[in-house]
């Protein structure tokens, strides 16, 4: 059973959270775009056809800063097609947590903003180590796992959506334990 790969048909609330992931990672760009096209147009008062080209503009541009969201949504989308998941069943190598400071943390910016500004955030992430691949997995999964232990992962082939992680009984701790 250990080291195992095989392929099974997505749930429907599989492809539910596939599509809703894809859905936010889409709208982002979009809004961003019609604000853009807003704010343009309340500066400068175009045509309808001056702002639909500012609009389409700001999109292009939005779209190519955010390219890493569009990989994203292309490859959850293409999980969504095929319609298949991936089952992984290894020992988990090693675990770690991605740990960002985002936001300012200058001082001297938060005095100028005063109180009650936003200052410095901290974005957490959670990986497991299998077959030499890191996944990024939900806070609870990290935690109920251990390295050494026998995994099994269903994920989205192509975007590497974690959908859960199961921990295995070893059968050598089985016939170990009376």
């Amino acid at each position: 059973m250990e080291n195992s790969e095989r392929y099974e048909t997505l749930s429907p609330t599989e492809i539910g959270a596939l599509r809703k992931k894809s859905w936010k990672y889409a709208i982002g760009p979009i809004i961003m775009a019609v604000v853009v096209s807003i704010a343009a147009g309340s500066i400068w008062h175009p045509s309808w056809f001056g702002l639909i080209i500012i609009f389409l503009g700001a999109l292009l541009v939005i779209s190519f800063i955010t390219r890493g969201q569009l990989r994203s949504v292309l490859s959850l989308n293409r999980d969504i097609r095929e319609g298949k998941k991936k089952i992984i069943i290894d020992r988990m190598e090693s675990q770690r947590q991605d740990i960002r400071q985002t936001g300012n943390s200058d001082d001297a910016v938060n005095n100028f903003l005063g109180p009650g500004s936003s200052g410095p955030s901290m974005s957490y992430g959670y990986l497991l180590k299998v077959r030499g691949k890191e996944f990024n997995v939900s806070e609870l999964q990290y935690y109920q796992c251990q390295p050494g232990q026998l995994v099994e992962i269903h994920l989205a082939p192509h975007s590497e959506h974690v959908f859960y992680v199961n921990i295995l009984k070893d059968a050598v701790t089985e016939r170990a334990t009376p």
